[in-house]
Order: structure tokens, then C-alpha cells, then sequence
């Protein structure tokens, strides 16, 4: 009796020692492979927004979201981080709140922008939204003055249905409810020359001009003479980069004209008809008039070869009919 209580008091010994030494079992592994943080020390590569752009009334809503690729390859939803900046092109058409939600303030389009801790990505983080009715367009542009930057209030009138719109305070503007991915547009401001644009969606970016008046005997500094200025067609001759001059004759005769400049490049003038050759640093003209009236000149930039991107500050002198 005594040898089998031993031999079983043998066995739970054994039982509870291996039980003791037994390893437990460590829980699975659940990790998705979208990380939800980055790493020490990783930075972020990539910015990119997904989420609904397109739009159809005013006071309807959408959220965004913004992922952040990091440089080990592991993503981060950062839509409501702290370091996450939301940025509407054109708040007064649709406005983005600092979590990502957008909101239509009036129909047109903008662009939805983020950065994250400050930095701009290249590519992915720029979203163009739309605001329309369904089955509608929207043609949305810029409106520069060339070597200064967007122009603020200009009238812009899409002609075949009357709507009328203005640029922001940037100069850009949208025209939305539209028919079709094309229509013609007229831009208008006080002191500016009016253009006019057949523009689609993508190409309704548009230069204006000031307007530069002078009366003969009168002398002008306009504005210098920008890199991309305005281009005008005179009979079979292209004018590019070119200004529009007007000047006011009292009389029949020639007005005198010269045009002087600072830079290294070589001007010439379109005026009555004729063409004159510039020289360097200046150039002299004398223009047949019939009647009083105004004389419209177009004065453009030759370029030295190589030359890109040169400003030409100018001087127009005038001298009354002889």
C-alpha cells in the first residue's frame, strides 16, 4: 500500500514540475499592414488626398482624408493631425475646414491644398474640386498682369448665357452651370484692356494689360515690358512679348515718335501700318496721321539669343503732329 501511494505521489510531482517550466503561449499577431504611426526617425515622402471633389449644390458637404507616406514605407491617416494644414484656393467658393471638410460656399471650382509639418509635397497633395448641377461644367482659370501677379475684381462674363463672375483676390475665378467644357469669355476691368477667350477647362488662363494712353506731346513710363506679356497678331506679323499703345492726336500730320529702354534687348514698333526696325537702347518713328483720332502702336521685344525671362523697362516720347 505504502509502495503504490508512492508511486502516485511520484507522478504529481512530475506533473506539476513540468507544468511549471511549460512556456505560455504568446496571443497572435493582429498588426495591419497600414502602420497607424510612423517610426522614430522616419520621415514622411508623400502626401497624398482622397475623397469626394465633385459637388453639386451649395451648403453640401464632403470630408478628405490625407495620407502621409513615410521614407521606411509605413502610411498615416493625418486628416485631423496637428501638423496637418488645410488650404482652399478660393475660399468664397468652397471653403475646407482644418479636419478636411470641404463646404460649398458658391458653385465653381478651386483647388484643395495640404501640407504636412510644414512641408509642400510636389506631387498628390492638390485636389481641383468642383461644385455644378449634374450634367453642367465648370471653366475655371487665372487672371495675371504679366511681370506683376493675379489681377483682384476683374468682370468676367461667360457671353452666351450672360453669367457673370469676379476674380478673387488672387485673380482667380470660375464660371460653373455651364452647358458644355467650352465657352467664350469676356474680361473686363477699369484702367485694363478688355479680352476676350475662347476657354475650356484646360486652357482659361488669360493676360490683361494696363492701359497705356498718351496724348501726343506726352511722354510715359508704363510698366516694364514683361517675360510671357501679351501677344497680338498685326496682318502677318506676331507681336510676342507686346504691349498696346494708345495715342491721342488733335490734328491731322506725323506724330513724332521715340522710344527709348535699359535693357539688352531690341524693341520695335507696329503703328500706322508700318513696321519700325528698333535699335539698340532706342528707336524713332514718324507716323502718318489722316485725322484726329487715336493711334493705336504695338510695341514688342526681340530678344538676344539665349535670352529668357528679361524685363525691359521703356520710355515712350511724343511729339504733336507736324
Amino acid at each position: 500500500m505504502r509502495r503504490e501511494f508512492c508511486v502516485v505521489l511520484v507522478m504529481v510531482l512530475a506533473l506539476l514540475w513540468s507544468g511549471c517550466n511549460k512556456s505560455p503561449t504568446s496571443p497572435t499577431s493582429t498588426t495591419s499592414s497600414t502602420a497607424v504611426a510612423n517610426p522614430a526617425g522616419s520621415s514622411a515622402t508623400r502626401l497624398t488626398i482622397s475623397g469626394n471633389g465633385s459637388l453639386t449644390t451649395i451648403g453640401e458637404t464632403s470630408q478628405l482624408t490625407a495620407m502621409a507616406t513615410f521614407s521606411d514605407g509605413t502610411l498615416k491617416d493625418v486628416t485631423r493631425d496637428a501638423n496637418t494644414t488645410w488650404t482652399s484656393n478660393d475660399p468664397s467658393v468652397i471653403t475646407v475646414s482644418s479636419n478636411g471638410l470641404l463646404t460649398v460656399v458658391a458653385l465653381g471650382s478651386t483647388s484643395i491644398s495640404v501640407s504636412y509639418r510644414s512641408t509642400n509635397f510636389s506631387t498628390g497633395s492638390g485636389k481641383t474640386v468642383t461644385a455644378t448641377p449634374i450634367g453642367t461644367f465648370v471653366i475655371a482659370g487665372f487672371v495675371r498682369e504679366p511681370g506683376q501677379s493675379g489681377v483682384p475684381s476683374v468682370r468676367v462674363t461667360e457671353t452666351a448665357s450672360g453669367r457673370v463672375v469676379q476674380t478673387n483676390q488672387n485673380g482667380n475665378y470660375s464660371v460653373a452651370q455651364l452647358a458644355s467644357n467650352q465657352a467664350h469669355l469676356r474680361f473686363e476691368k477699369d484702367g485694363y484692356e478688355p479680352v476676350e477667350l475662347d476657354a475650356t477647362s484646360s486652357n482659361a488662363e488669360v493676360a490683361i494689360q494696363r492701359i497705356i494712353r498718351l496724348a501726343a506731346g506726352d511722354t510715359v513710363t508704363p510698366l516694364q515690358l514683361a517675360p510671357h506679356d501679351l501677344s497680338y497678331i498685326i496682318g502677318t506679323d506676331h507681336c510676342y512679348p507686346c504691349r498696346l499703345v494708345r495715342v491721342t492726336v488733335r490734328s491731322a500730320g506725323t506724330v513724332h515718335i521715340r522710344v527709348t529702354w535699359t535693357a539688352s534687348a531690341t524693341l520695335d514698333l507696329w503703328a500706322g501700318g508700318q513696321f519700325f526696325a528698333g535699335a539698340p537702347a532706342a528707336l524713332t518713328a514718324d507716323v502718318p496721321v489722316t485725322a484726329p483720332g487715336e493711334v493705336i502702336m504695338y510695341l514688342g521685344s526681340t530678344l538676344p539669343a539665349g535670352a529668357t525671362g528679361l524685363y525691359v523697362p521703356f520710355t515712350i516720347a511724343t511729339a504733336p503732329p507736324s
